[in-house]
């Protein structure tokens, strides 16, 4: 595994195909109940996913005056401090290259881009269950590469999260950084998007030089990034996330696609292939 230094702006996803879940050290977002908008951490318990567990961490567990201040839950059965543990692989998508956060070979002829927001609890659905076949059947065999815009509709917090996101993208963690956002994502109303969430999230996607990253993640570049693909969502018509639209060969452009399933995406990839 190269160094975040030595890849710049690209890094390859490392993993074995085994469904790998990732934590946050000791931090889990509050809010919701049981498995709606609660993420996971990497399985104490064999056999068990972790997004089940995190309903009862979330009942039993305890606040103290960090986890008061921030919103935030600190369950006692994960203990791993977050400047102790670095995850470099995803759930989805190992071993295929990212660059940003564009998922995908380089030079493939459709790219796909999802408009979304970090907050949003039907971006983290779509993530778990309509994103993944779609990396399996056109991104992993170059037919298609995805990218991740942000389009930032929840609230204020929105903002800083996605320039999180393309900070961590600038040193090759960017998708490794949204799946571990979205897996310990919070109630969509709760505050939890501290600096000390962010960066416990970018400690635990194998982000390596931290303080580039948050240097980066305030920058006016970064933020205007933000309010530019914010700004381009609107122009395509879009209302609300996730958002999809596809550009290749066969097309003129980028073309809306709307909010859509697995089957959907697939179908317009090919037509935009021609």
């Amino acid at each position: 595994m190269q160094a975040a230094g030595d890849v710049g702006d690209r890094g390859a996803v490392d993993g074995g195909g085994e469904h790998v879940a990732f934590a946050i050290g000791e931090w889990v977002g509050a809010g919701g109940e049981g498995r709606g908008g609660q993420g996971g951490v990497d399985d104490p318990f064999a056999g068990e996913h972790p997004a089940d567990r995190y309903g009862q961490f979330l009942d039993g567990g305890v606040l103290d005056q960090e986890a008061a201040r921030t919103g935030l839950h600190r369950p006692p059965e994960v203990a791993r401090a977050a400047e102790g543990r670095e995850d470099e692989h995803l759930a989805v998508g190992h071993g295929i290259p990212q660059r940003g956060l564009t998922l995908g070979e380089p030079g493939a002829k459709v790219t796909l881009v999802e408009f979304g927001d970090l907050k949003c609890p039907v971006c983290k659905a779509f993530s778990e269950e309509v994103i993944p076949p779609v990396i399996e059947s056109k991104v992993r065999d170059g037919s298609a590469k995805i990218e991740f815009r942000n389009f930032t509709i929840i609230d204020a917090e929105s903002t800083p999260a996605g320039a999180a996101a393309i900070a961590a993208g600038k040193q090759g963690r960017g998708w490794q950084f949204i799946e571990i956002f979205y897996r310990n994502q919070g109630n969509e109303t709760a505050h939890y998007v501290t600096g000390e969430f962010l960066m416990a999230v970018a400690k635990a996607a194998g982000v390596a030089d931290i303080a580039r990253w948050n240097r980066e993640r305030k920058s006016t570049r970064i933020l205007a990034e933000v309010a530019k693909t914010t700004e381009e969502a609107e122009g395509l018509g879009f209302e609300g996330t996730p958002s999809f639209a596809v550009s290749g060969p066969a097309g003129e452009g980028l073309e809306a696609l709307g909010t859509v399933e697995a089957g959907a995406l697939e179908a317009a990839i090919d037509h935009a292939a021609g």
